[in-house]
């Protein structure tokens, strides 16, 4: 089955994966609107790299949300509450084999920027993967990958570049570099970004991890 009748039929199951992109970027959320106003520049530059930040973690709950999102697309007719059950067991599953892959990218990030890409790519079907064992399942990725790896990587390109530009495009807005003694009004506009930033992951966020979710669904439908 291809993956656009794949997200067709998946329409069916909004409400339970609704809920669960909810719960995946709670965390961020949380970490957004917690985020103060600042009292004076440095705190300002602290609340840019938070947003920065927010947006980085974007990556992490694409990984969670692949992991829940996969055994919906899977599923033929279910109740919503067997989708949502399905979902959030296989979100439960997916953190473990998410921060491994989080990990590595890193790992990858510290020597350079490309091959912390290039890990994420082969592994960020890991945390749908059906295998046993957290090295099965990065084995699985790398597998499931290399059979649609151009549109995966696109779907990934596109959304590091959505995230980026969210931020980038705010901070371009904002009154940087502060003088000696910004005013309050501009030091609100600080958590006010980091806050549009996390509201703006809500859209791109969910969606990445539907298109990967139904590339893996896709593929995992064909023989090999």
């Amino acid at each position: 089955m291809s993956p656009f009748a794949i997200l067709a039929r998946s329409v069916r199951y909004l409400a339970p994966i609704a809920v669960l992109s909810a719960i995946a970027m709670a965390p961020i959320a949380l970490v957004a609107f917690g985020v103060a106003v600042p009292a004076n520049a440095k705190q300002a530059g602290i609340v840019l790299r938070v947003a920065w930040l927010c947006a980085a973690g974007g990556m992490l709950a694409v990984l969670v949300l692949v992991g829940a999102l996969a055994p919906i697309l899977r599923s033929e007719r279910v109740s919503q509450l067997v989708a949502f059950a399905r979902g959030a067991r296989g979100m439960m599953r997916a953190i473990v084999p998410a921060l491994v892959v989080l990990c590595a990218v890193a790992m990858g990030l510290v020597a350079l920027a490309v091959p912390g890409l290039l890990l994420y790519v082969l592994f960020v079907l890991a945390p749908a993967s059906e295998a046993n064992g957290v090295a099965a399942k990065l084995a699985d990725s790398v597998a499931l990958v290399r059979r649609r790896w151009r549109a995966i990587a696109i779907v990934i390109a596109a959304t590091v570049i959505a995230l980026a530009a969210i931020v980038a495009v705010q901070q371009l807005l904002l009154p940087i570099p502060l003088g000696k003694s910004p005013t309050r009004a501009q030091l609100v506009l600080f958590p006010q970004m980091v806050r549009l930033t996390a509201i703006a992951m809500v859209g791109i966020v969910p969606c990445a991890a539907m298109a990967l979710a139904s590339l893996q669904a896709s593929v995992t439908s064909e023989p090999r």
